[in-house]
């Protein structure tokens, strides 16, 4: 079983999400909300060093997608990490701390900039 720590799987999705930014310069600039449909969900149990944070995180898995690869809503993560993080998909932005008040997140996609650090 993979396991990952909570801390390292957040600046993970923050490395992924940079990489598509700066592979796809259009990117920050279409975020347009799209509704998957039905067929594409899939519920998923979040567990992190052998124990359950969440049995209901949804992903969604397109068609085109290989078996590897799924989309998956950054808040259901946060929310499962218990990370008082606030994503607000159409400004492309998440911003909050995670584990202490003073472990600040800032994402900021259109811009292209992110802040994981202690205040």
């Amino acid at each position: 079983m993979f396991r990952i720590k909570p801390l390292k799987l957040l600046i993970l999705i923050v490395a992924q999400v940079l990489l598509i930014c700066a592979m796809q310069p259009s990117f920050a600039q279409n975020l347009t909300p799209v509704e998957r449909p039905d067929d594409e969900l899939l519920i998923l149990e979040l567990e992190i060093n052998g124990q359950s944070r969440s049995e209901g995180v949804f992903a969604y898995q397109p068609p085109s997608a290989s078996p590897n690869e799924i989309l998956l809503p950054m808040q259901g993560v946060f929310d499962a990490l218990s990370a008082a993080i606030d994503v607000q998909p159409l400004d492309g932005t998440a911003d909050g701390f995670f584990l202490r008040e003073d472990r600040v997140f800032r994402l900021d996609i259109p811009q292209k900039k992110n802040y994981t650090g202690i205040l």
